[in-house]
């Protein structure tokens, strides 16, 4: 056998037949499977593995099977068909130091946005999903059309909500017995006057503060026997006593909790 030289991962032959590299510009060095009359493996290269030394940059077209890791700085394509790839959750802190866009929705635990001056959206925007989500804004809060004055002011420091206007929940109650809620704050009796009726006043447990303002919208004079009888709730008071009367024509009261067992009239 003519001298052999190794070279380790790749060589070339030093005989007559095999004095030179074979293939392609650029192509890499691989045994072929023949051999030549002396016994030795062929060598040759193929357009399809290729090694750009001006660029170094390394070509295959075809498959690439390994058994170990790969790594890169970087990989390119839209990795559709990578396996055993695992999928979110992310452990540990995501770093961006550029741009992130999402053409769909963004869903955290807890969002924490530190230095913002705007945040724009085109549509209308959602602030919870469940009834029991309370939402916390530090500080002052101003509400207003793009372009104009602000319209609602809540003012901190002096504990002020300033509006141009107010618009409240009114409630329209023809019938003779009626059971108002927390969410009421205007009713208005349309019953006719000669038929006495009856409203029950909502616990005055946990609504400090509220008011409620009941009118006898139908006209006409209300005797003292068919007045509109305001009644506290088991256990609450209105008044110090049970209950008390608004007749009258188109006669009005408006009573307040103390947050406990008693409404008043202011």
């Amino acid at each position: 056998m003519a001298n052999v030289t190794n070279y380790g991962w790749a060589y070339v032959h030093p005989t007559a037949s095999q004095a030179q590299a074979r293939g392609v510009d650029k192509s890499i060095q691989f045994l072929t499977g023949a051999v030549d009359g002396n016994g030795i493996g062929k060598g040759s290269g193929s357009a399809n593995l290729t090694f750009d030394y001006a660029n170094n940059q390394l070509v295959l077209t075809g498959n690439m099977s390994a058994s170990g890791h790969i790594s890169a700085s970087t990989y390119h394509g839209d990795g559709s068909n990578l396996s055993n790839i695992g999928t979110f959750p992310f452990s540990g802190s995501a770093i961006i130091t550029g741009s992130l866009n999402v053409t769909e929705g963004i869903t955290a635990s807890n969002y924490l946005i530190q230095n913002t001056f705007e945040v724009n959206s085109s549509g209308s925007s959602d602030f919870g999903n469940t009834n029991d989500d309370n939402h916390i804004f530090t500080g002052s809060l101003m509400v207003g059309a793009s372009g104009s004055n602000i319209d609602v002011h809540y003012i901190l420091a002096s504990s002020q909500l300033k509006v141009p206007g107010l618009r409240v929940n009114y409630r329209s109650v023809a019938s003779t017995a009626f059971s108002a809620s927390q969410s009421d704050y205007i009713i208005g009796v349309s019953a006719n006057a000669s038929t006495a009726v009856t409203i029950e006043l909502p616990d005055a447990s946990g609504n400090s503060g509220s008011l409620l303002v009941i009118k006898d919208e139908a006209g006409g004079v209300r005797s003292s026997g068919n007045a509109i009888a305001v009644s506290a709730s088991s256990g609450d008071t209105v008044e110090n006593t049970t209950g008390v009367e608004i007749a009258g024509t188109m006669a009005s009261k408006t009573f307040y909790s103390n947050g406990d067992t008693k409404w008043f009239v202011i």
